[in-house]
């Protein structure tokens, strides 16, 4: 049988320990590339399956000897000639995928660090009002509101902003 895209890059299972981000994290990549993956064979087999149709109607024997990455090298099919001409927005559309699941990612582990840690917003500037603070029963509450707040703002940001924060 010949190596599909997938078989070709094996996609390993996330670790079995770790944060719940990290584990998140994991598993959203490995769905993302398993999509690519997909798309990819599904185009690549499609095309093959037409090609094998034509050549075997057509009486011809020498189409037993291509895999389909071979067929799309030498003498690609429409799909994979659209596949071809979209290959930019696919990849953006994948990358964009990943960036935002990593950023999410470091979302989730500010979260965690200011959870365990929520003296570390006792540095940074904060705006509120005794309206505000008296809405609540508890000085947890309080904190778990602050933090809330803080990493809102943070997901909308971008590297740069986040980077920044982290270090100040």
């Amino acid at each position: 049988m010949t190596p599909t895209p997938e078989s070709k890059h094996e996609l390993r299972p996330p670790p079995e320990a770790g944060s719940n981000a990290l584990l998140e994290y994991f598993w959203t990549s490995i769905c993302d590339r398993r999509l690519f993956f997909f798309v990819t064979d599904v185009v690549l087999r499609g095309d093959f399956v037409v090609y094998i149709a034509r050549q075997a109607l057509e009486g011809q024997e020498d189409y037993k000897k291509l895999t389909p990455a071979e067929l799309a090298r030498i003498n690609p099919g429409p799909g994979i000639r659209a596949l071809r001409q979209s290959s930019q927005e696919l990849l953006e559309m994948f990358l964009s995928r990943v960036i935002d699941n990593f950023e999410v990612y470091l979302v989730d582990v500010i979260r965690l660090a200011l959870h365990k840690q929520p003296r570390i917003l006792s540095d940074r500037k904060q705006e509120l009002t005794l309206g505000h603070i008296l809405k609540f029963d508890s000085i947890e509450a309080l904190t778990k509101d602050i933090i809330e707040g803080k990493l809102k703002s943070l997901s909308y940001e971008g590297f740069g902003e986040l980077e920044a924060w982290c270090q100040g």
